[in-house]
């Protein structure tokens, strides 16, 4: 089950990057970098509130799921029900003048209202796929994130041939692809949804997910903060091609988000003393941190070709692209490497080294992009990614046992075990194999 959650995660990332890539290019060229700009911001900022608003009840639903003894179905109501009044709450604070002109000066109330949908059906998104983790299905969570990617850049395109696109139809898009996927989620789920709030059981979850809650909101603005900076600092069209760089140098990101889910699961529901969990923990983070060096090289020699995709407009992405290409590598290890320490009930260790990690982002970036502008900042992150990746190596050598040259040299063994890993997925070797 483990490799056909890691497959079918790595499968399902592949295809939906493609999918985005080919449309953010259709998308750039028709918007322009300050209509762009304006809707890279606003799915900034919600994307921002469905993984952090919720103040991190959903960051322990999965281990909750297996270490609770309420039954599942009613943690379940309870966590789908709060998330469904805790968007209501963030959308009201939001549309107060106040703060409204704040974070969202200039987007008119038919973007607020976008706003309120996408918010409401990322949280749940992100609720049943805690679920499908801690059941080892991830796999059946991936067909569904397929199938939502596939409808609305499919519509994306049928859009943009009609000469129709424009930010608010390219965000409404996303709001029926994250109102599709949450709802073939849900069906796939034993889990029926009845309206109810079990306060104790929430508590429990806060203060548990309270920490990570914590640690993934430093880590994430580690990720946003050049941009947040960006936007406000130097306007719309520095960030529009700054978020350019940032989209394609993240690509590489889809190897550890693919393979962290699965990991986790597979942490969760494995003994602290199995004697294959070294093993696993290894080879995971071997095959993470090969495949990014791998794809951040191709990237890297591949960067000169934004002027001919993007357009002229976005030649000043080129050098931060090849630049944040060097740090997401550095990014990857830590992305696979924290949910080994969340399966354990050690939230704190992720929480030092994302705040650490963000403080110094910000530090730097105050020094760099007066200094060198989006290349600065794209500097200042590189450096940020890599002591957080170097953090979490040096943890897995003191509390797992797993040395630095396990991780790094490719034996003999590790080929032949990739290759038991990977072959019965074949269709051919699997008919071989039959004969």
């Amino acid at each position: 089950m483990y490799s056909k959650n890691i497959l079918s995660s790595l499968f399902s990332q592949g295809v939906r990057i493609v999918f985005k890539c080919v449309v953010s290019v259709f998308v750039v060229r028709v918007l322009g970098k300050d209509n762009y700009g304006q809707a890279a911001y606003f799915l900034l900022v919600f994307n921002l509130c469905s993984l952090y608003g919720q103040f991190g009840i959903t960051n322990g639903s999965g281990y909750f799921s297996k270490s609770d003894p309420l039954p599942v179905q009613e943690q379940f109501t309870s966590n789908a029900t709060y998330l469904i009044i805790n968007a209501l709450v963030l959308w009201l604070l939001f549309c107060v003048p106040p703060v409204k002109d704040l974070v969202l000066p200039g987007y008119t109330w038919p973007y607020m209202i976008m706003g309120l949908l996408y918010l409401q059906f990322r949280y749940q998104n992100i609720l049943l796929n805690g679920y499908y983790t801690s059941r080892n299905e991830l796999y059946l969570a991936n067909r569904y994130k397929i199938a939502g990617s596939i409808f609305s850049s499919s519509a994306i395109f049928v859009v943009w041939l009609c000469g129709k696109i424009s930010s608010q139809t390219y965000i409404l898009l996303l709001v029926l692809e994250a109102l599709l996927t949450a709802a073939l989620m849900y069906r796939g789920l034993p889990y029926k949804y009845r309206p109810a709030l079990n306060a104790s059981f929430l508590f429990r979850e806060w203060k548990y997910g309270n920490i990570i809650f914590w640690a993934g909101l430093f880590g994430y603005l580690n990720y946003r903060v050049d941009q947040l900076m960006i936007r406000f600092q130097c306007g719309n069209g520095s960030f529009a091609v700054y978020s350019v760089a940032v989209s394609i140098a993240e690509i590489v990101f889809f190897i550890p988000e693919a393979l962290s889910g699965a990991v986790f699961g597979k942490i969760l529901n494995m003994q602290e003393d199995a004697p294959n969990r070294k093993l696993v923990i290894a080879s995971t983070v071997k095959c993470c941190l090969y495949a990014s060096f791998f794809i951040s090289a191709c990237g890297m020699i591949a960067s000169p070709l934004i002027r001919y995709v993007y357009g002229s407009d976005y030649v000043e992405a080129i050098p931060c692209t090849q630049i944040l290409f060097l740090g997401v590598c550095g990014a990857s290890a830590a992305k696979v490497i924290f949910p080994i320490f969340l399966a354990k009930g050690q939230p704190l260790k992720h929480l030092r080294i994302t705040f650490l990690t963000f403080v110094s982002n910000i530090v730097m970036n105050s020094f760099f992009i007066p200094l060198w502008g989006i290349k600065g900042a794209a500097i200042a992150s590189t450096i940020s990614y890599f002591l957080y990746g170097g953090y979490y190596i040096v943890l897995l050598k003191r509390w797992e046992h797993v040395s630095v040259r396990s991780l790094l040299l490719i034996t003999r063994s590790d080929v032949k075990r990739l290759a038991d890993f990977v072959l019965p997925y074949l269709p051919f070797a699997g008919k071989r194999r039959r004969r």
